[in-house]
C-alpha cells in the first residue's frame, strides 16, 4: 500500500493519492510514503481534473482509476462550502442514480437464487411474497411486465417525479402508482423512471425476505464486496462524520427527497469503496471472477442492450455521456448505459442528488474503470463525464493531456419563475379541497396577503407553496403555476371551470412531459386531474 499526500498552495487544494496493488484492498490505509511506481499519467491527469473542477466551481471531488488490478485514488478540493476542510479518499458523497446498478445487481442475486426471474411476468409469482402487489393501470402491462422491464426503463410508465414527492412511504407510493396510466405501450419507448426502480427494489426485498431494500442491498452487495463506508439510506449518510456537504446550503434538505425510492438513488460512498465496487464490476463483466456469485448466464442481460433510444434521446445522451467524447451506438442494459467509446465498449451510469454528482465508467476490454464523486449539481454534470473521458485517454494514451478538447460549457443561469399576473376569476373561485387518484389531496386556500396557496399529497414539504397566474397570459387563461420548495421546478396546473365560469371544478396537472392530454378520467398520456370534493 502506498499513500502520497501533497498540498499545492498555488492550486489551493489538498490532495490524497493512493495506489493499491492487486491484493492490498483489505489492508488499512495508515502509511504515508512516496510511491516510486506512480504512473506517468497520474500528475497530468490530476492537474487537468483540478483545473476543470475549479473552473466549474465544484467544491470537492474524488476520483478512482482501476486498471489491470491496480487502483489509484485522488481527492480534490474541499468537502465544505466554506472550503476549509479538505476532501479525503474516505469522505462520503451521495451517488445518486449510480444506485440503480446496485439495485439491479441485488435483483440479479435474487434471480441467481431462483427467488425472482428476469422474463417471467410479475403477476405470475410476486403474490407469493407480496399478496397486496398493486400491479399496473394498463391491463396489457399488468399481465406481461417483468423484472427486466422495470430495470431497463421500458414499462411505458414515465418517471413522474411529483408522484414520488407526494407520499410518505414506499408502499403508499407504490399503491398509488398503479393509478398512473402509461404514456407509451410496454417495451416501445425508453422512459427513465425512478418509480420503476423503486418498485424493483421493493419487490427484491420482499422476494429475499428482508425488511426493506436497504437491508437487502447491505447483505447481498455491501457485505461480500467489503464496502465498509457505503450506506444505503439518506439518514445513514447524514450521520457520516466525514461527508461532503454538497454544492450549496440547500444540500441538507435532501434527506427526504428520495425517501420512497431509495433504491433509485440513495446510496452514498467514499471513493475507496467506490473503487472496490468498480473493480468487482470489471471482474464480473470480464469473467475474471464472480465476486457476487451471480453466474454468467444471469449476468448476461447486463452485457446486452435491453432498450435503445429514439432519435431525440439518442442525441441527448450522445451529448451527455462521456461528454459526447468519441461515443456511439448507445443503449441501456440493467442499471447501466452501454455504448462505444473509440474502439472500446463502455458501460456507465451517472448520478445526481441535490448538491452531488457522480459517475461510474467501465471499459471491460481495457480492464479499466473510472469512478467519480463530487459536490456538484446537475448543471455541472460535465465534470463527472469529462473526468471519465479524460481518465480513459490518460491511462490508455489515446489522446494527449492538456487543455480539454471537449471543454465544459459555462454553467447556465437558472431561469426565474414567471411573474404573477391577474387571476381570471375571483380568488374564492379557486379555493377548496380537490382529490387525485394518483397524488391524493390538494388543498387550495388564501394566505394573509390574499395569495392563493396550494398543498398536495401527504409530504407537503415539497408541494406546498403559492399558486398564481403567470403575467402576460390572456385574461381568460386558467393556467396556474405552483411554486413549491426551493430547487424544484414550477408545478403546472390548468384550472377547469364550470359552465358559468364562476368556480373551479378541478385542476389538471402535468405529471410528466410525455403526459400532456387533457382528460377528466385517467387514460394513456393524460394529465392527472384533481377533482373538487367539497361544495364550491
Amino acid at each position: 500500500m502506498f499513500i502520497i499526500k501533497t498540498t499545492t498552495a498555488a492550486a489551493v487544494l489538498s490532495c490524497t493519492v493512493a495506489l493499491i496493488g492487486k491484493s492490498a484492498l483489505a489492508l488499512p490505509v495508515d502509511v504515508a510514503a512516496l510511491d516510486p511506481h506512480d504512473p506517468s499519467w497520474a500528475q497530468p491527469l490530476t492537474e487537468q481534473l483540478n483545473a476543470l473542477r475549479e473552473k466549474l466551481d465544484v467544491h470537492g471531488a474524488s476520483v478512482a482509476v482501476v486498471h489491470e488490478g491496480r487502483t489509484w485514488l485522488r481527492a480534490l478540493g474541499h468537502k465544505d462550502i466554506a472550503k476549509t476542510q479538505p476532501v479525503t479518499i474516505d469522505t462520503s458523497f451521495l451517488m445518486g442514480s449510480v444506485t440503480k446498478s446496485f439495485t439491479a445487481l441485488g435483483a440479479a442475486r435474487a434471480v441467481a437464487k431462483g427467488q425472482m426471474h428476469w422474463d417471467t411476468p410479475l403477476q405470475e409469482y410476486v403474490h407469493e411474497f407480496w399478496p397486496n402487489y398493486p400491479g399496473f393501470w394498463d391491463p396489457d402491462t399488468d399481465r406481461n411486465v417483468t423484472l427486466a422491464d422495470l430495470l431497463s426503463h421500458r414499462t411505458g410508465v414515465a418517471g413522474n417525479i411529483p408522484v414520488l414527492l407526494a407520499w410518505n412511504t414506499t408502499e403508499s407510493f407504490l399503491q398509488h402508482q398503479k393509478n398512473i396510466p402509461p404514456s407509451a405501450p410496454l417495451r416501445t419507448r425508453f422512459q427513465y423512471s425512478n418509480a420503476m426502480f423503486g418498485l424493483a427494489g421493493y419487490l427484491t426485498a420482499k422476494a429475499t425476505g428482508h425488511a426493506d431494500w436497504a437491508a437487502q442491498i447491505r447483505q447481498d452487495i455491501f457485505v461480500p464486496l467489503h464496502l465498509s463506508a457505503t450506506r444505503a439510506t439518506m439518514a445513514e449518510f447524514m450521520e457520516m462524520p466525514d461527508r461532503s456537504l454538497g454544492q450549496s446550503t440547500d444540500t441538507d434538505r435532501i434527506e427526504d427527497v428520495v425517501l420512497q425510492v431509495e433504491s433509485a438513488g440513495a446510496i452514498s460512498t467514499s471513493v475507496r469503496d467506490f473503487a472496490k465496487y468498480a473493480r468487482a464490476l470489471l471482474q464480473t463483466f470480464r469473467g475474471d471472477a464472480d465476486p457476487l456469485a451471480i453466474g454468467s448466464k444471469v449476468f448476461q442481460p447486463f452485457r446486452d442492450p435491453q432498450m435503445r433510444f429514439d432519435t431525440k434521446l439518442e442525441e441527448l445522451y450522445h451529448s451527455e455521456l462521456l461528454h459526447g467524447h468519441n461515443t456511439s451506438d448507445l443503449s441501456y442494459t440493467f442499471g447501466l448505459f452501454k455504448g462505444q467509446w473509440r474502439n472500446y465498449t463502455f458501460y456507465l451510469h451517472g448520478g445526481n442528488n441535490l448538491g452531488y454528482a457522480s459517475n461510474l465508467c467501465l471499459l471491460p476490454e481495457a480492464n479499466l474503470a473510472v469512478a467519480v464523486l463530487s459536490s456538484a449539481d446537475n448543471t455541472r454534470n460535465c465534470f463527472r463525464e469529462e473526468a471519465c473521458a479524460t481518465a480513459f485517454d490518460a491511462v490508455l494514451g489515446t489522446a494527449e493531456l492538456g487543455e480539454p478538447k471537449h471543454d465544459c460549457p459555462a454553467v447556465p443561469a437558472s431561469r426565474p419563475f414567471p411573474q404573477p399576473g391577474p387571476l381570471p376569476l375571483p380568488t374564492s373561485a379557486y379555493t377548496g379541497e380537490f382529490q387525485s387518484r394518483i397524488m391524493g389531496k390538494m388543498l387550495v386556500g388564501v394566505d394573509a396577503q390574499g395569495n392563493l396557496t396550494m398543498a398536495v399529497g401527504e409530504r407537503r414539504k415539497f408541494m406546498t407553496g403559492t399558486l398564481y397566474a403567470p403575467a402576460g397570459g390572456p385574461t381568460t387563461s386558467m393556467s396556474l403555476i405552483g411554486k413549491g420548495a426551493p430547487a424544484l421546478p414550477p408545478f403546472m396546473f390548468t384550472a377547469k371551470v364550470d359552465a358559468n365560469s364562476t368556480a373551479v371544478q378541478g385542476y389538471y396537472f402535468v405529471l410528466d412531459g410525455n403526459m400532456v392530454k387533457i382528460c377528466d378520467e385517467p387514460g394513456p398520456g393524460c394529465q392527472d386531474f384533481f377533482k373538487r370534493v367539497d361544495a364550491a
